[in-house]
């Protein structure tokens, strides 16, 4: 259902801007966006009845970002259109101690995303070891955190040998330094993902981190009280240890849900 808050007194050609309160899918509850109807016979090639009305939302041009972002965006099917940009600084993982990551990835390497595209990813690679970590462990830039605000992480994740564990988590902070993590209770050792079962396809895991007193529940956390910073993480652990296996990481986000 959309609902007109006002009308600008303006047409552009044969448009009326309009303003909204959208409330409907994928989004859920009521949220302000910026919508154009087009009221025919105004519109082209219509049938004169001036029953119908046309929508428009969301117009949008995006430079190609040279960290290929894009790529991900283009097959992120549910994606909120209605969120910041990216927290993570250098997501394509090209530069990450010249953008502050507390610990970068120890391997980086081509890939193919789903799209046939060549992308850079962080690579994980199995040793001999039984249930050893293969990634080191990867920790993103720390960026603020607004309490009363939720944050959608996300990251790709792809792996040749199921016996892996690909861990997707978040760490808190007091301050904007690594030596204020909060590590309280849940918050020692905080994971949205940790299992095996991943499969040679590129997919797209999700958590969220939700505004203070929202409570916490599977792959959702509260921000705890006092808390202002954070940042993504991620690491594969726990293989069979044949040497064999091989594990991709790809796009890790932190975006504000608007």
């Amino acid at each position: 259902m959309f609902v007109p808050v006002f009308v600008l007194a303006f047409e552009f050609g044969f448009v009326c801007l309009f303003v909204f309160i959208c409330s409907c899918p994928p989004w859920g509850g009521s949220k302000p966006f910026v919508g154009l109807f087009a009221f025919p016979p105004r519109s082209c090639y219509d049938n004169g009845d001036q029953q119908d009305h046309t929508l428009y939302a969301f117009p949008s041009i995006r430079r190609l970002s040279t960290e290929r972002e894009h790529l991900a965006d283009t097959v992120m099917e549910g994606l909120d259109p209605l969120t910041g940009p990216n927290l993570v600084k250098n997501p394509e993982m090209t530069d990450m101690v010249g953008h502050g990551w507390v610990d970068p990835v120890d391997d980086v390497g081509f890939a193919v995303f789903k799209n046939n595209e060549p992308i850079t990813a962080a690579l994980a690679f199995e040793t001999g070891v039984v249930n050893a970590c293969y990634t080191g462990h990867p920790r993103t830039n720390i960026f603020p955190v607004d309490a009363s605000k939720d944050y959608e992480f996300s990251i790709w994740v792809k792996t040749d040998d199921i016996t892996l564990n690909q861990y997707f988590g978040f760490h808190v902070f007091t301050a904007a330094s690594a030596d204020a993590r909060y590590t309280s209770g849940i918050y020692s050792n905080p994971y949205f993902k940790t299992t095996d079962g991943d499969r040679n396809v590129w997919t797209r895991h999700v958590g969220y981190l939700r505004h203070t007193g929202s409570g916490s529940s599977g792959n959702s956390f509260e921000i705890p009280a006092g808390c202002t910073h954070a940042l993504l993480r991620f690491l594969t652990c726990y293989g069979d240890g044949n040497s064999n296996g091989r594990s991709w990481f790809a796009f890790p986000t932190v975006r504000q849900i608007l």
